[in-house]
């Protein structure tokens, strides 16, 4: 009876590693401005320092750092696509107003706008027969404002009051959408689940954000101006 157990086991473990090997397929844009479409690949965690990929029927490691950008999706969902970028993450200090670095990782594009994108930090692949999902962390929020190196970690702790002190501060730079973000949003109804419910938040400052901007100014996106 063990023995068949583990035969069991064995086969569920080879069925997992097939789907997994073979059922993700990518665009990979190298830093040097090469270009490998429709590549096999294994999908990286969040801390992946090589992605795996078949380039020309051979196996290949590709390091995370000679990377610009990667598109991925499951091969029978090409329409579902994940744009994803080896980074450095930032900190933001806000009571001082300084940027520190801090850790690599794997991060998949949400949303883009003029001067600020939103971005989510990938933990792994859940990488099924039929489709793929992105595993996140705990506090998995990224904002990139135009003007940074990159993604600085949204401070969602301590509660709702906190991060509105935080984007406040970090988004200085718009008077008129920081007024907003004080005086229209009802932010403090935030429950913790900040990935599902923030994500309207997120893609409203997305979208509105404008250095520069004084308050009772409306946006003016790139394509308004003429």
């Amino acid at each position: 009876m063990k023995n068949r157990l583990f035969t069991l086991f064995l086969l569920l473990v080879c069925a997992t590693l097939y789907v997994s090997a073979g059922s993700a397929r990518a665009d990979i844009l190298m830093k040097n401005g090469i270009k490998y479409e429709g590549v096999e690949v294994s999908p990286p965690w969040g801390a992946d320092k090589e992605l795996k990929a078949k380039i020309d029927g051979k196996k290949t490691k590709i390091t995370s750092d000679s990377i610009d950008m990667v598109v991925i999706w499951h091969k029978d969902r090409p329409d579902e696509q994940y744009v994803i970028k080896w980074m450095r993450a930032l900190i933001f200090r806000h009571k001082e107003n300084r940027l520190e670095n801090a850790y690599r990782s794997w991060f998949a594009l949400h949303q883009a706008g003029d001067h600020l994108s939103y971005w989510i930090e990938i933990n792994s692949f859940k990488l099924k027969k039929k489709y793929m999902r992105i595993s996140v962390p705990q506090e998995a929020h990224f904002l990139w404002r135009d003007c940074d190196d990159g993604p600085c970690k949204v401070n969602t702790q301590r509660g709702a009051g906190r991060t509105r002190e935080w984007l406040t501060a970090f988004l200085d730079s718009d008077k008129e959408l920081c007024r907003s973000l004080n005086e229209d949003l009802d932010i403090g109804k935030w429950n913790g689940d900040y990935y599902f419910n923030g994500m309207t938040l997120y893609e409203k400052l997305v979208k509105e954000y404008t250095p520069g901007r004084k308050c009772g100014e409306s946006v003016v996106s790139a394509g308004d101006v003429e």
